[in-house]
């Protein structure tokens, strides 16, 4: 009996393909009974943001990895953006959109730290609640379909319940977790009830 390789291949290459393209799953979403529209506040690893913008709920992308190969997609991601003078900047990233599918964009803070922070100072930022001034502790920015102007600073304040990273040598540096709650006051309205929880990879910590 003939055996048809060239079927067996075909069967083989659109397995390898099935598995290069599929996504696993990292984001867990429980709403706020108290709060609809947003998830409610963990310190468990659920890897979302969600919060109210003008009293309209608006929360991050889901998370996903791919089974082979680079990554998917995050919800957030961590800059440090090193500065002249004495003091460097974190920035944070969260990506995502209003809930009605309106097009996509992203709330972002950019905090003052301490020269060279690293790995092991960012718990330091754990248990800290830090007012956003827009001068000495640094501002808020975003562009969330046209609610607020790209770059412009805006005050806030923004609690760490959960902030830690491993310091060892990578792959492991910069993984760890972070959790918290933040508002932002805007020009008429302001993001209120903004709350996060984030197991933090190597590939979202761009130290």
């Amino acid at each position: 009996m003939k055996t048809n390789y060239t079927g067996l291949f075909c069967i083989f290459a659109c397995f390898v393909l099935s598995c290069v393209s599929c996504k696993k799953a990292e984001t867990h979403y429980y709403e706020d009974p108290n709060n609809s529209g947003i998830g409610i506040f963990s310190n468990t690893g659920n890897n979302v943001m969600s919060c109210y913008i003008g009293g309209k709920p608006w929360r991050t992308y889901d998370r996903y990895n791919t089974v082979y190969g680079n990554p998917g997609q995050f919800e957030v991601e961590i800059y440090k953006i090193q500065n002249a003078g004495l003091m460097d900047s974190l920035r944070f990233d969260w990506w995502g959109s209003f809930r009605d599918n309106s097009p996509g964009g992203y709330i972002s803070l950019q905090l003052a730290v301490p020269a060279g922070f690293g790995y092991a100072d960012f718990k330091l930022l754990d248990g800290k609640r830090i007012k956003i001034d827009s001068t000495l502790n640094g501002y808020f920015f975003s562009n969330t379909d046209g609610i607020f102007n790209n770059l412009k600073k805006r005050n806030g304040n923004i609690y760490f319940n959960t902030a830690n990273m491993d310091s060892v040598a990578l792959p492991v540096a910069g993984e760890g977790r972070m959790s918290g709650l933040f508002d932002v006051q805007l020009d008429t309205t302001s993001i209120s009830n903004g709350r996060f929880d984030h197991n933090l990879t190597r590939y979202q910590v761009h130290f």
